[in-house]
C-alpha cells in the first residue's frame, strides 16, 4: 500500500456531562454541610488514601456557622492508629495545627459566617510548616520531629469536620469538636505552594487528594450548590450537552492511511475524564478520512499558546498580541484597630477587594517607616508583645513591649505590591479603576481599613517574556519557549509522551520582569539514571550548568566510581570548561564535583594528571571575581586566584589551616603562619620576571590546595607521602617557571610525626614521569629544615609541592587491612581466655606442674598472656596521650614479645636435651637457670633500649590519609634501628635456631621409629598432631612474618594472623583440652556428681619402684635434670600405659603423642651392652606385689625411669 503524507479529518460527536453522576460528581462549586446532628464529618472512601509525601501543601475553605470554642476542620490519622499525623482546628480561640503527633497553636483571625481559605505547607527539607490564610504567610513554624519520622505516612485515615480516633480497631468519631459548618476545596498537592501561587491559581486541583466525589463518602451528608464559591466550574442546568468538533490532524513522517485511521479510531474512542467535566465520542459518528493538505483552513490569527509548537519553537511571541497588563503599587493605609496584624489585614483587603474584579495580586511586600510588626500575640486586653527591628539596622532583635492602650491616632502603614489585570485594552482607564478601588473604605465589622488616595501611585511595568531556554535535565532535554509573564510552558516528557512537564514564567518581585522557575518534572521518568549514560548527553553553552547539576546529582548516589564512570564524568567537566566562561558560581560547582571525587574510594591513580589540569584550568578561566583575590573551597580542596602588583611582589604568600569541626580548609592571603597551618608557600620576589607581558589587567597567581594524599600514588615502593599537596602558578604564562634566582619556600606539616631515624625528601609531581601518568621527582627541591612536625623545602620552580617519607614497613590496603585488625584482635581475645584458662590449671593443681616441661609451658603461657593483654590495651592507653604511660606500655609490649620468644627458646633446648643429647647432661637448678635467661633477657635489652634511646617509643599515628583528620593511635617502636635490631633480629635468631632444633628431633624421631620394634607404630595422625604441636609451642609459624611481600604480600598475613593471635588457643587445646591427666585433674577438683572423679592419683598404676643397682662397666652418667628431679614425679609420663605390661627389651622410642599429650620422656638405655635386661625389669608389675626396680643413676640425681 502506497505509504502518503496523511491530512485526516476527523469528525467527533462528543457528550459533555455535567458532574453530577453518583460517584463521579465533580465536587467544584459545592460545599460539604456539616451542621445537623446526624450529618457531621465526610470520610474518605477506602479505595483512595494519601500517599507517602515528604513535603506537601494542604489547602481547604472553611466557613463557621458559629463561634463554638472547639471545632475541626479535618483530621488524618497515622496507619498505625497511634497519633495525629495531621489535622486542623480550633481550640479556645487559638487554631491547633496537628504534625507528626505535635501540635502547634496560633490566634484565631477566622471570621465566623465568611469562607476563609487556610493552606498549609510542609518540607522535610526545611522542615518548616507554614500556614497561609486567606494568601497571607501568617505563621512559619520550625518543627522537629520527635522520632525519624520526617514525611506524611501513607494510608491513614483521614475525616473533614470531626477529629476522630480508634478504639479497638474501630473508628469513633470525637464528641464535642465537629465544625458547625460548611467546608469545599479540601485539596493535597505533593509540594509547597507558594503564597503567590495560592492567590494566582486559588482554582487549581491536587495531584495527591482532590475535591471529587469519588474521594469522599459523605456519609448521608450529600454537597450541595453554592453559587457564592468562586471556583464554580459547572454548568448550571447540570444537562449533557452534545456537539461536534472537527479536528486536521498532519501525520509526520508519513505513514500507510489504513494504518492510521486505525490508530486514530482507537485513540479517540476512548472516553475522557478530568474532575470538571466527562468527554466520550459516540462511534458511529466517529469519521476520519484523508483529504489534499490545501482542504485545510488556515487560521487569520495565532493565539498565544504556552505549549510549544514542535516545528516552530524560536519564534517570539509578539508583546502587542498579549492582553494581560502588569501595574506596580503602593499604598499608604491606616487601620483604626491595632490589635491585628497589619500585614495580614491589608493582604486580606487586597485580596477581597482587586480579586473579586479579576485582579491578581502577585508579590506583595509589607514596609513600615520605621518599625515592622512580624508576630504579635494578644496577651491581655491592654497588653501586646511583638517582635521588631528597625529598617536601619539589620539585626533582628527581641523586645518586649508592655503598653497600655490608648485612644492614639491610627498608624500609618505602606506596602508595595505587582498585580495582574487580564485583557487590558487601556492601561490609563485600568490604572483609574484600579486607584477607585483602592481608596474605597474598608471594614469587616472589628476593624476598618482606609488609603489615602494621595499616597497611591500605580504604575505600569512591561515585563517582558521568558526567553527560550533549552534545559537539559536527568528527566531528558527541553527547550522552554518564550513565555509571557504568569504563564506556564508545558512539555511532553522525552520518556513517556503521556505524561507533561511544565515550567512556570513569573513576575521577579525585585526587577519587575518575567523570570523563570525552576521546572516541574517529577511526572516525568528518569532519562539519565547512570554516569554511563552522560556520554550521549551533548554539553553547549546553553546546557553546561545542567550538565554539571546532573553529575552533582548522579555523584551522591555513589560511594565510588570505576574507571569508566570516573573517566566519563572527568570527560564531561572538560567539555563544560572548553565551551563556556567560567564565572565563580561554576566554579564553585566544579570544585565541589572535583571534591566529592577526590573523598570517594575511587582509584584515582591513573586520573591525577587530569584532575590537576581540570583544577588548574578552573583557577585560569576563573573571571569577574572582585577585590584582590577570590577563593573558592570545598572538603579537601580549596584555589585561589590572587592579583598581582607586579611593582610590589614582596611577601606574596598562601596558607592553608585545617579547620577541626569540619573538612572544610581555610585559606588565608599575604599573612603571616597562623598556628595550625598546614601547608604555607612563600613565592620570592624574583618571580615577577616570570610574569606574563601587562595588558589592561595584573598579573595573577593561583594556588592550589589538595587535602586528599590518596590521589598523589606514585607507586614507587618503600616512600609515602606525608603531607598535604600545595601548588603555586602564574596564569597565562608562556613558559614554565623554572631556574628562579630566588627559591620558593614551602612549610609543609607532617601527616605522621613520628619520623624518627627516617628519611625525609621534598619533592614535586612531574606530569611526565611513569609514561605520562605522573610521579614524585625530587629536581629542583631541596630539604631546607625540619622538624617532627614541619618540613620546610626550597625550590626552584612552581608547581605541585609534597614532602615523601621512606618508609620500610609498608602498609597495606584499607579494607584488608580492617580486616586483618579484626582478626588479631578477635585471636588475641580468645588467646587470652584460654591461656589464663592453662596458667590457672597448671598454677592451681600441683601434680600437673612437677616436671620441667610443664613449668616451662607454664612461664610460656604467662608471656604470651601478658603480651596478648597488653597488645589489646595499647590502644587504650595511648588515649589518654600521656606520654610517660605510652612509653611504659611500649617497653611492656617490646618485653613481653622478647620474653615469649625466650621461652620458645627454652622450649627448643628442653627438648633438645630430653631427646638427642640424652647422656652427659646434667644442669643444676635447672628451672631456676631457665628462669633466669626467659624474664631477665628480655628485660636487660628492654632497659637498655630505656636508657640509651628512650624516644624509640612513641606513639604511632595511623592516619587516615584520605581525610585532614587523624584515626587510631597505637604505643610501639618508632626507632628502625632499635626494631630491627631488637625485635627482628632476637625474633629471627630465635626462630632459627628453633627451626634447627625442631629438624634435629625429626630425624632423631625418624631414626627411633626405624628401630623401633614391629607391632609399635603409632598411626600417622598422631605424628602429626605431635609436629603441629611442636610447631606451635615452638612459634615456628611466626617465620611467615618473613614471606609477607610480593604478591603473596595479603594471603600471608592473613595465614600470620590467624595461626600467631591463636596461639594461646592451640597451646590449651593440645596441652590441655587433649591431655589426658588435666582432664582428670579437672574432673577430680571442678565435677560433681557422677563427673567427679575419685582422688586416686594417677601415680596409683606407676610401677616405679627403686631397682637395685647391678655392677657394671659402665660409668655413671649423669641424666638430664630437666624431665625429673628426686622430688617430683611425671605427671601422665609416669604412669604406666596399657603397654607397659608387655616387656620392653630395647630402648623405646619417644611418643610424639606424648610431646602434646603428656610429659617430655626420656629414653633409657640397656643396662648392660650385650645382654638385654631381665625380663622383669620392665614386665607386668602388680603393684600388690611390690617389686623394686634399682636405678644406676645415683639417688641424688635419679629420675624415675619413664614407660610409654
Amino acid at each position: 500500500m502506497k505509504l502518503i503524507q496523511l491530512w485526516a479529518v476527523v469528525l467527533l460527536a462528543l457528550h459533555l456531562t455535567a458532574a453530577r453522576n453518583a460517584g463521579a460528581q465533580s465536587l467544584w462549586g459545592l460545599k460539604a454541610i456539616l451542621q445537623r446532628s446526624d450529618c457531621q464529618y465526610w470520610m474518605l472512601n477506602p479505595d483512595h488514601s494519601l500517599p507517602a509525601l515528604e513535603e506537601f501543601s494542604i489547602c481547604v475553605n472553611v466557613q463557621r456557622s458559629i463561634n463554638n470554642s472547639a471545632w475541626t476542620a479535618f483530621t488524618y490519622v497515622h496507619p498505625d492508629q497511634s497519633r495525629v499525623e495531621l489535622g486542623l482546628g480550633g481550640r479556645g480561640g487559638k487554631l491547633h495545627i496537628w504534625l507528626f503527633g505535635m501540635y502547634r497553636t496560633v490566634p484565631d483571625t477566622l471570621t465566623v459566617g465568611q469562607w476563609c481559605s487556610i493552606c498549609i505547607t510542609w518540607s522535610c527539607s526545611t522542615k518548616q510548616l507554614q500556614l497561609f490564610i486567606n494568601g497571607s504567610n501568617a505563621v512559619v513554624m520550625d518543627v522537629q520531629p520527635e522520632d525519624s519520622t520526617c514525611g506524611l505516612s501513607a494510608g491513614g485515615s483521614l475525616t473533614l469536620g470531626a477529629a476522630h480516633y480508634f478504639t479497638g480497631g474501630m473508628m469513633e468519631v470525637e464528641s464535642g469538636t465537629n465544625l458547625q459548618g460548611n467546608i469545599t476545596l479540601f485539596r493535597v498537592w505533593r509540594k509547597i505552594r507558594s503564597p503567590e501561587l495560592h492567590s494566582a491559581h486559588s482554582c487549581t486541583d491536587g495531584d495527591a487528594l482532590r475535591w471529587h466525589g469519588r474521594v469522599w463518602n459523605a456519609h448521608s451528608c450529600p454537597a450541595e450548590k453554592d453559587d457564592t464559591l468562586t471556583c464554580d466550574l459547572l454548568d448550571p442546568t447540570g444537562k449533557q450537552e452534545m456537539f461536534d468538533a472537527l479536528a486536521h490532524l498532519t501525520v509526520i513522517p508519513s505513514d500507510d492511511v489504513g494504518k492510521v485511521q486505525d490508530l486514530v479510531y482507537e485513540r479517540l474512542s476512548n472516553e475522557f475524564y478530568t474532575d470538571n467535566y466527562h468527554v466520550y465520542p459516540v462511534k458511529e459518528l466517529l469519521h476520519i478520512y484523508s483529504i489534499d493538505g490545501d482542504e485545510v483552513p488556515k487560521s487569520t490569527s495565532k493565539p498565544i499558546n504556552s505549549t510549544p509548537n514542535p516545528t516552530d519553537t524560536n519564534t517570539k511571541p509578539s508583546i502587542t498580541t498579549i492582553l494581560d497588563s502588569f501595574f506596580k503599587v503602593s499604598v499608604n493605609v491606616t487601620i483604626e484597630e491595632s490589635e491585628v496584624d497589619p500585614a495580614d489585614t491589608i493582604q486580606t483587603w487586597l485580596y477581597g477587594t482587586l480579586s473579586a474584579n479579576g485582579i491578581s495580586v502577585l508579590n506583595f511586600h509589607f514596609i513600615s517607616p520605621q518599625t515592622r510588626t512580624v508576630r504579635l500575640k494578644k496577651r491581655s486586653n491592654e497588653v501586646k508583645e511583638a517582635l521588631v527591628f528597625t529598617e536601619e539596622s539589620t539585626d533582628v532583635v527581641s523586645v518586649r513591649l508592655n503598653a497600655v492602650l490608648t485612644d492614639s491616632p491610627a498608624p500609618s502603614h505602606s506596602c508595595m505590591f505587582q498585580m495582574l489585570v487580564p485583557k487590558c485594552s487601556d492601561v490609563e482607564e485600568t490604572q483609574r479603576q484600579i486607584h477607585d478601588l483602592l481608596e474605597k473604605p474598608y471594614s469587616n465589622g472589628s476593624m476598618r481599613l482606609d488609603a489615602d488616595p494621595e499616597n497611591i501611585f500605580i504604575s505600569h511595568i512591561e515585563p517582558g517574556l521568558c526567553p527560550q531556554l533549552t534545559q537539559q535535565t536527568r528527566q531528558g532535554r527541553y527547550v522552554w519557549p518564550w513565555t509571557p509573564a504568569q504563564r506556564t510552558a508545558w512539555q511532553h516528557c522525552e520518556a513517556d509522551k503521556d505524561c507533561l512537564a511544565f515550567r512556570q514564567c513569573l513576575l521577579s518581585a525585585d526587577t519587575s520582569q518575567a523570570a523563570w522557575v525552576s521546572p516541574e518534572l517529577q511526572r516525568c521518568p528518569t532519562v539519565v539514571a547512570t554516569i554511563s549514560d552522560l556520554e550521549q548527553i551533548e554539553v553547549t553553552r546553553d546546557t553546561a550548568e545542567d550538565v554539571l547539576q546532573m553529575i552533582v546529582d548522579i555523584l551522591k548516589e555513589h560511594d565510588s566510581l570505576d574507571k569508566c564512570d570516573l573517566q566519563t564524568v572527568l570527560n564531561k567537566l572538560q567539555e563544560v570548561l572548553n565551551i563556556t566562561t567560567v564565572t565563580r558560581d561554576l566554579a564553585e560547582v566544579i570544585v565541589s564535583i572535583m571534591s566529592n571525587i577526590l573523598n570517594s574510594k575511587s582509584d584515582l591513580q591513573p586520573f591525577t594528571n587530569d584532575i590537576l589540569n581540570i583544577t588548574d584550568t578552573v583557577g585560569v578561566e576563573l573571571s569577574n571575581f572582585i577585590g584582590e583575590s577570590d577563593t573558592v573551597v570545598a572538603p579537601g580542596l580549596a584555589l585561589s586566584v590572587v592579583t598581582v602588583d607586579p611593582e610590589n611582589t614582596n611577601n606574596l604568600t598562601f596558607g592553608v589551616t585545617s579547620v577541626n569541626d569540619g573538612p572544610y580548609p581555610t585559606i588565608y592571603i599575604n599573612k603571616d603562619p597562623y598556628e595550625g597551618t598546614v601547608a604555607f608557600i612563600s613565592l620570592p620576589s624574583a618571580l615577577h620576571a616570570s610574569f606574563p607581558p601587562r595588558n589592561s589587567t595584573n598579573p595573577r597567581v593561583q594556588f592550589q590546595f589538595y587535602g586528599v594524599p590518596a590521589l598523589f600514588k606514585d607507586g614507587e615502593s618503600g616512600q609515602s607521602l606525608n603531607t598535604y599537596v600545595v601548588s603555586a602558578s602564574v596564569i597565562n604564562v608562556a613558559e614554565p617557571v623554572e631556574n628562579l634566582k630566588e627559591p620558593v619556600i614551602v612549610t609543609l606539616h607532617h601527616l605522621d610525626t613520628q619520623i624518627t631515624g627516617k628519611e625525609v625528601h621534598c619533592v614535586y609531581w612531574d606530569f611526565n614521569k611513569n609514561g605520562g601518568c605522573g610521579g614524585w621527582s625530587p629536581r629542583g627541591c631541596w630539604k631546607h629544615n625540619g622538624t617532627l612536625e614541619y618540613t620546610t623545602c626550597m625550590c626552584d620552580h612552581l608547581t605541585h609541592f609534597g614532602v615523601l617519607l621512606d618508609v620500610s614497613r609498608t602498609p597495606i590496603d584499607e579494607e584488608n587491612e580492617k580486616i586483618l585488625t579484626v582478626i588479631s584482635y578477635v585471636g588475641c581475645g580468645l588467646s587470652s581466655f584460654f591461656l589464663g584458662v592453662t596458667v590457672l590449671t597448671y598454677s592451681l593443681l600441683d601434680k600437673l606442674r612437677r616436671d620441667y616441661p610443664s613449668q616451662i609451658l607454664l612461664n610460656l603461657s604467662i608471656a604470651l598472656l601478658g603480651l596478648n593483654l597488653v597488645f589489646l590495651t595499647n590502644s587504650w592507653f595511648s588515649a589518654f596521650a600521656v606520654y610517660g604511660l605510652c612509653v611504659a606500655v611500649a617497653a611492656a609490649q617490646h618485653y613481653f614479645l622478647l620474653a615469649s620468644f625466650s621461652w620458645m627458646l627454652l622450649e627448643a633446648v628442653n627438648m633438645y636435651f630430653a631427646l638427642v643429647k640424652v647422656f652427659n647432661v646434667y644442669v643444676p637448678s635447672y628451672i631456676l637457670k631457665f628462669c633466669i635467661v626467659g624474664w631477665g633477657a628480655p628485660l636487660v635489652i628492654c632497659c637498655l633500649v630505656l636508657v640509651v634511646k628512650q624516644e624509640a617509643y612513641a606513639v604511632t599515628s595511623f592516619t587516615d590519609q584520605d581525610t585532614l583528620e587523624d584515626s587510631e593511635m597505637f604505643c610501639w617502636i618508632q626507632d628502625d634501628v632499635v626494631f630491627f635490631v631488637s625485635v627482628v633480629g632476637f625474633i629471627g635468631l630465635v626462630l632459627l635456631c628453633n627451626f634447627s632444633i625442631f629438624l634435629v628431633v625429626l630425624l632423631q624421631m625418624k631414626k627411633m621409629r626405624v628401630n623401633q620394634p614391629a607391632g609399635t607404630h603409632r598411626s600417622l595422625l598422631k605424628d602429626l598432631r605431635g609436629v603441629a604441636s611442636f610447631t606451635l609451642l615452638l612459634g615456628l609459624t611466626w617465620a611467615v612474618a618473613f614471606f609477607t611481600w610480593g604478591p603473596a604480600k595479603v594471603p600471608l598475613l592473613y595465614l600470620f594472623s590467624i595461626l600467631n593471635s591463636l596461639q594461646g588457643s592451640f597451646i590449651f587445646i593440645f596441652h590441655c583440652l587433649m591431655k589426658e591427666n588435666v582432664r582428670k585433674q579437672w574432673r577430680i577438683h571442678l565435677c560433681f556428681g557422677r563427673f567427679k572423679l575419685q582422688d586416686q592419683s594417677d601415680w596409683s598404676h606407676t610401677a616405679t619402684v627403686v631397682a637395685k643397682p647391678k655392677r657394671s662397666r659402665f660409668p655413671k652418667f649423669p641424666t638430664v635434670a630437666s624431665f625429673r628431679s628426686s622430688k617430683s614425679n611425671s605427671t601422665q609420663s609416669s604412669s604406666l600405659s596399657s603397654d607397659s605390661s608387655q616387656p620392653q627389651d630395647s630402648i623405646r622410642r619417644p611418643n610424639l603423642d606424648v610431646m602434646y599429650q603428656q610429659s617430655l620422656v626420656l629414653p633409657r638405655i640397656r643396662l648392660t651392652p650385650s645382654a638385654p635386661p631381665s625380663a622383669n625389669a620392665n614386665g607386668d608389675l602388680p603393684e600388690a606385689e611390690g617389686y623394686e626396680v634399682r636405678s644406676w643413676i645415683p639417688a641424688e640425681r635419679s629420675s624415675s625411669v619413664h614407660y610409654n
